[in-house]
């Protein structure tokens, strides 16, 4: 949904990063919401800058969500050969951390190592 031509824009802008903590589980989405409308001036704002408000972090929040779920498909698809030939964690880490910064960091450095550490054990367990 479009910003209306007088709503404020810094609440719209200040949607991307609350976002991009949401998707990473680090806030709550009804938490940065109430901030945002207070942001905008909630208790004089109309109710339908409320409802754009809310669509425009509902969309931000989903857009990071797929961008996360598809970067860790991509490192994921990028650890399969190091997993076939058995190389080392440090270079499994590695690996996991260039995908995720060729990608622009959608995620965490420590949901990367989580990410190798469990794709290692899935590959052993299936060995």
């Amino acid at each position: 949904m479009p910003r209306h031509p007088t709503d404020p824009p810094a609440p719209f802008h200040a949607a991307a990063p609350l976002a991009r903590l949401i998707a990473a589980g680090l806030l709550d989405y009804p938490e940065c919401l109430a901030a945002l409308a207070q942001a905008a001036g909630a208790p004089t704002a109309p109710s339908g800058l409320r409802t754009r408000l809310a669509h425009a972090l509902t969309d931000a929040v989903t857009h990071w969500q797929i961008r996360r779920a598809l970067a860790a498909r991509e490192i994921r698809r990028a650890l399969a050969p190091s997993l076939a030939v058995r190389v080392r964690a440090s270079a499994l880490l590695n690996t996991a951390r260039a995908e995720n910064r060729a990608l622009g960091h959608p995620l965490r450095d420590v949901e990367c190592a989580a990410l190798a550490r469990q794709e290692a054990a899935r590959h052993l367990g299936a060995s």
